[in-house]
């Protein structure tokens, strides 16, 4: 029939069949019924002359279903034809016609589509012109107006985040509020528009800090939940967006009803997708960051828990490659390491290391997201070494703190922290190795950091507490007092800018103890001791019982008590320095082995000199434990050495405490077992060179040296009773 029609009534049916089509479409979601409509679009535009006055109109249609395909495929090339299609209606059309405006916002949309895809600043600003053109020729009190405003806010904004001019998101907002202005109360476009207000909103407070935009952008986006229902698609992000603002205002305002609110939004927009979806990963890694939030302000083991438990949730279904998963990563870590600094559990800082190695070679482009991680890497490999005393986790952290500082930009204000972690960890290895370059070094970043940090900063403490502990290391090599008084002076700084109630105070208060002591030992001013003993002290008191920290403080107490019984001869100042060094040996085996050592050396000492050899050989004792323990988790000879260095005559003292007891047998096995050790790392560290003496034409000297690692091995491990030993021994 259509045939035999004149052809208007033909492309007219044809243009009605399209958007039925197209209509059915929408509907349904078959992508066959949009391909069918595309392909009659195109044979009425085809077959129209190009002199027919609704030929515009069916160009117009055509764009429509070019974007809505692109929309649902992706396909470039269909919203390339969709630009061209809306071009060319636009140029077909009066400029007094009422279909100039539409046509217009359409292909602004299109440009705005081409933008997110290609990110070409060209395609934002034609799509914006295109915004402002259909503005300049819309009635005030139009109905288009609302949506052709919100649309040019959403442009504007765009802009912003491009080019970072902070005329473009005030003019969205100003943009965004006239069109909010125009909208009917609850509307569905009311609801858009003030969703993308409290967006612009919340952006302009992460750009100058104003908790009056945080608190709007949370009204703002309180109203669009309040009206999105629960069976909108859109629910789930605007729970999401809301949860974050509101985890800021917790952070800004330490308002924990705030973090309660957030942590409640994010479970139920969490509930509302499925682990399939795109959003999930995000939507559940937020939800794991307020939830530690919580266990951070709040000391609740149950949201740690439950925080790891969401992060590790989170990470499942990203793909190795996903450009995400450092970020989730690193949430994961910081989760498991403060459950390890919770409960001292190892495996949980080993995990979290395995996460934070994981987020650093996960490359990410961005430099300072990048130095972040290999922070929070640094960090974990430093407390691992605090507690197991591996040189190697010192080294590691040390070469990583190095890399993290180094993509930090000067003026950055994360880089004092890095350069206070950089300078610990050469601290510590110079504790260890003794190289002066590395005290020198760790007081130079320190006060470098220092002078990077505000006088109001809460860290300012710290890195000062920390500048004098370096002052003090090297005053321990120069003997320059001028280095001692510059160390206390930086420990009174760091007391004075820290409150009474800080859980910071007792840490100052213990260094400023050890370089009174140290001053006291200088020069001999019993006044100098007193305040040494009394800071001590105070430190202890607050401190928490199982808290790793009290076992230095303890083991200082004790060498400040010591120094007074030999300045008095009051034996109660010796007991009770014995007391103080048992509890830090007990306390620290597993936690802090190099303090232990110490304390285990002063302990002994003490003990022997006033000949009781049980308390002596209970003492030598805890240091020879940790000194076994350290040596079996020692990969380099040369560590392996280090520790021996600082254990050096504890087997001997204990074996002369043992003889002194009567215990001849327990002697001999301690002093033999303290000479092969050694000994049978070099013969295990050479085996494998070894190994090839036979093939070489070396039999005779490969069996006598099996024959020696035998023997060796044999005094090792067997049972040292003397009614068993041969008598040639």
């Amino acid at each position: 029939e259509l045939s035999t029609a004149p052809d208007y009534v033909r492309f007219a049916a044809l243009n009605n069949a399209a958007g039925a089509l197209l209509n059915c479409y929408w509907t349904i979601g078959n992508v066959a019924d949009l391909d069918q409509a595309l392909l009659l679009w195109q044979q009425v535009i085809a077959l129209a002359p190009l002199s027919s006055s609704n030929r515009a109109d069916y160009l117009n249609n055509l764009g429509a279903g070019l974007r809505a395909r692109y929309t649902r495929i992706g396909n470039l090339s269909d919203l390339q034809g969709a630009i061209s299609a809306y071009q060319e209606a636009l140029a077909l059309t009066p400029l007094d016609s009422p279909a100039r405006v539409p046509r217009l916002n359409n292909l602004g949309n299109a440009f705005s589509d081409r933008y997110s895809d290609t990110a070409d600043l060209a395609d934002l600003q034609e799509s914006i012109t295109a915004y402002q053109q259909a503005l300049a020729i819309t009635p005030s009190d139009s109905s288009y107006r609302p949506m052709l405003l919100n649309n040019l806010g959403d442009g504007q904004r765009s802009r912003y985040v491009h080019t970072g001019s902070l005329t473009d998101l005030q003019d969205a907002l100003v943009t965004w509020q006239q069109a909010l202005a125009l909208t009917t109360p609850n509307s569905p476009s009311q609801i858009s528009i003030l969703n993308n207000l409290g967006t612009g909103l919340y952006d302009r407070y992460i750009y100058f800090g104003d908790s009056e935009d945080l608190k709007k952008a949370i009204v703002c986006h309180r109203g669009v939940v309040a009206n999105t229902p629960p069976s909108s698609p859109a629910r789930a992000i605007r729970l999401n967006n809301l949860g974050a603002e509101l985890r800021l205002s917790f952070v800004q305002t330490g308002n924990v009803s705030d973090l309660q609110e957030a942590i409640a939004i994010w479970r139920e927009s969490v509930g509302l997708i499925t682990p399939d979806s795109p959003a999930w990963s995000a939507y559940t890694n937020n939800l794991g960051v307020g939830l530690s939030d919580y266990y951070i302000h709040t000391g609740e083991l149950s949201s740690l828990q439950e925080a790891i438990a969401i992060h590790q949730r989170a990470l499942e279904p990203m793909a190795l490659n996903s450009i995400d998963r450092a970020t989730h990563s690193t949430n994961l870590g910081s989760t498991l390491r403060a459950r390890y600094l919770r409960s001292g559990d190892s495996t949980d800082l080993d995990n979290a290391i395995v996460v934070y190695q994981e987020a650093v070679d996960q490359n990410v482009p961005d430099s300072l997201a990048r130095a972040s991680m290999l922070n929070n890497l640094g960090v974990a490999f430093s407390e691992r070494f605090a507690r197991t005393g591996d040189m190697i986790d010192l080294y590691k952290s040390i070469s990583i703190y190095d890399q993290a500082v180094a993509l930090t930009p000067i003026n950055a204000p994360e880089r004092a922290t890095r350069l206070n972690n950089l300078a610990t960890g050469l601290s510590d290895r110079y504790t260890r190795v003794g190289d002066p370059s590395d005290i020198q070094k760790a007081i130079a970043n320190w006060q470098q950091a220092i002078a990077a940090t505000p006088a109001s900063s809460p860290e300012l403490a710290m890195f000062l507490n920390n500048l004098g502990i370096g002052f003090r290391d090297l005053y321990s090599r120069t003997r320059d007092l001028s280095d001692l008084q510059n160390a206390i002076t930086q420990w009174q700084q760091a007391v004075a800018l820290t409150s009474p109630s800080s859980p910071d105070l007792a840490m100052y208060l213990n260094s400023l103890g050890n370089g009174l002591l140290a001053k006291y030992t200088h020069d001999g001013d019993a006044a100098d001791l007193q305040k040494a003993i009394s800071v001590w002290q105070q430190a202890i008191a607050m401190t928490l019982p199982n808290s790793p920290e009290r076992v230095a403080r303890l083991n200082n107490l004790g060498n400040g008590l010591l120094a007074r019984y030999a300045l008095t001869k009051n034996l109660d100042d010796l007991y009770s320095a014995q007391r103080n060094w048992e509890q830090c040996c007990r306390l620290g085996l597993d936690v802090a082995p190099a303090v232990v050592i110490t304390a285990s050396k002063s302990w002994g000492a003490s003990a022997a000199h006033l000949a009781n050899w049980v308390e002596a050989i209970k003492a030598y004792t805890y240091g020879v434990q940790t000194i076994e323990q350290l040596f079996r988790t020692q990969l380099w000879r040369t560590d392996k050495e280090s520790w021996l260095r600082e254990a050096q005559n504890l087997p001997t003292q204990l074996t002369y405490a043992l003889a002194r007891h009567g215990d001849l047998a327990a002697a001999v096995t301690t002093l033999d077992h303290e000479r092969t050790r050694l000994l049978i790392d070099a013969l295990e560290r050479e085996r494998s060179d070894l190994d090839l003496l036979p093939a070489r034409g070396y039999t005779d000297i490969y069996q006598h040296y099996r024959s020696i690692v035998g023997r060796i091995i044999q005094l090792e491990n067997a049972r040292m009773h003397t009614e068993k030993l041969p008598p040639d021994f």
